[in-house]
């Protein structure tokens, strides 16, 4: 008897009050309705089947991707889901679950109102608590705007694709890492090369090797700035055959601006090229055959001036004056002609020396400010600064400069110069305050013959050559030339030359 109360007592000693047993399954249940609180929030459909693939569970997310209500699905098939489905697919897969593994894949299913929608599907096995397999868990995500995006991008591509093919002229493409990654078949078939063979640095094997280094310079330089660029170089057509191409690329950017690489387009300028020779030599012809009947004509003027001076004839030399002065003015576009054959055959002579700009620009501005009684010439500049360069031709594109801001500042009464230098070149600045240069111009201004298609601008005499000129000797010098401001508020003309190695001091950078 004793023994059974000790026994009693143990047992009563082992068993949990009834206080605690309420708390337990209480802490049990919050733990099931946080669960599930999370399990209906989420914006992801949570599908739960037995065995036989009846649905069991049935989430708030599933409501929104498909329209169903929970009452509407539980006991139903996720069949209904997905008509276009294949149910012997289906089942494959589910025996490839039930082997432990997880189901991945991209479903189109149908909403209860019948409209399209893609899923992202996972499904998993559901144990219970021995490890035995007792149904399965699905997780299905609404990807149909990235489905639409992605058919949306496809369609794009096909139409560029079949644009580009139909297109009469060479269009590449490259990504971010400078390499080309497509060629349409225009360019196929005039490199007569496979898409395989071009790609990456494949169609640089076609360019002329005359052109080669300063096709690839340019490309890069402008590849590293994200910048348009257009250049002129020979491509090889598969009849073996150098063909002049102009090449145009242009960078390309997504939405939020990440930069995705360039397009371009290539088409044959040979013929143009052709013609540009052939006149470019006709220029330099007429131009030596003129030159010796203006000499003449100025030899003779001079010798008519000294006889009706003998003779005190006024008016006569007062004609005479000003056809020794339209003489000039057309040895001055003779020369320039002459000048622009040099250049276009690569026979400009360049004599190079280090001298100190400053000078140079103070001797230029001296003898330019003496016949010029309108404007006031100011050169704002204290160090001395040394360029290694032809400094005749320097000089040139000075004058070139100064005459045009005074030609083109009729209304004005100054012209500044100054300049600033860095560690490797010197900038050279012009500034004018007359009529300006609209910006769409302001590259154009320094192709040869062009000018600018203004009324005002016609009422000055030019034919568009000095630009060009000045343009061509600096970037011989290795230096650029450009122009800044807007039209109606003056303009102000920059070019840089590199610093000569020898006689400047060491740079030092005072700006704070």
């Amino acid at each position: 008897m004793s023994e059974k109360k000790d026994l009693a007592a143990q047992s009563s000693h082992d068993a949990p009050a009834p206080h605690e047993k309420q708390d337990w399954e209480q802490h049990i249940n919050d733990q099931l309705l946080f669960q599930a609180n999370i399990l209906q929030n989420v914006r992801d459909g949570i599908i739960v089947t037995d065995m036989q693939g009846t649905i069991s569970y049935w989430n708030t997310g599933a409501t929104q991707i498909f329209g169903y209500q929970p009452e509407e699905m539980l006991g139903k098939t996720p069949a209904l889901l997905y008509p276009n489905v294949d149910q012997e697919q289906m089942a494959t897969d589910l025996q490839h679950i039930l082997a432990g593994n997880d189901f991945v894949n991209h479903w189109k299913g149908r909403t209860k109102n019948g409209q399209v929608v893609w899923v992202d599907i996972k499904t998993t096995p559901l144990y219970d608590g021995h490890g035995k397999v007792i149904g399965f868990i699905g997780v299905s995500r609404d990807a149909t705007q990235n489905k639409l995006a992605q058919e949306q991008l496809q369609e794009s591509e096909n139409r560029f694709r079949i644009l580009a093919d139909t297109s009469p002229v060479l269009i590449w493409m490259a990504d971010q890492s400078k390499e080309c990654i497509y060629f349409n078949k225009m360019w196929l078939d005039f490199t007569g090369r496979t898409l395989e063979h071009e790609k990456g640095y494949g169609w640089a094997e076609g360019v002329h090797p005359d052109d080669y280094a300063s096709c690839l310079e340019q490309y890069v330089a402008a590849f590293d700035q994200h910048l348009p660029f257009t250049m002129e170089y020979r491509l090889l057509r598969s009849d073996g055959i150098y063909r002049w191409i102009l090449d145009t690329g242009s960078p390309r950017f997504a939405p939020d601006d990440t930069f995705l690489g360039y397009i371009g387009s290539c088409v044959d300028i040979t013929e143009r090229k052709e013609f540009e020779t052939r006149k470019d030599e006709f220029v330099a012809l007429l131009s030596h055959e003129l030159k010796t009947p203006i000499t003449s004509l100025k030899g003779f003027t001079q010798i008519l001036q000294r006889r009706f001076k003998e003779h005190d004839d006024g008016q006569a030399l007062q004609f005479l004056a000003r056809m020794n002065k339209q003489l000039g003015k057309l040895s001055v576009l003779i020369n320039d002609l002459l000048e622009i054959s040099k250049m276009q055959r690569e026979t400009l002579p360049l004599h190079y020396e280090d001298f100190d700009l400053k000078s140079l620009i103070q001797e230029i501005v001296e003898n330019l400010q003496a016949p010029t009684l309108t404007h006031q010439i100011i050169f704002e500049s204290s160090a001395s600064v040394f360029v290694h360069a032809d400094r005749d031709r320097i000089g040139q594109v000075l004058l070139n400069i100064l005459n045009n801001a005074v030609k083109y500042s009729p209304q004005a009464d100054k012209i500044v110069l100054h300049m600033t230098i860095d560690q490797q070149n010197v900038t050279v600045s012009v500034q004018d305050f007359g009529i300006g240069i609209a910006a769409p111009h302001q590259q154009s201004i320094f192709e040869r013959f062009y000018r600018v298609p203004d009324p005002i601008e016609k009422t000055f005499p030019g034919l568009g050559i000095g630009l060009y000129i000045s343009r061509e000797i600096i970037q011989r010098h290795h230096g650029r030339i450009w122009v800044e401001g807007e039209k109606g508020e003056g303009s102000t003309f920059n070019f840089t030359l590199p610093l000569s190695k020898n006689g400047n001091a060491p740079f030092q950078d005072d700006r704070k």
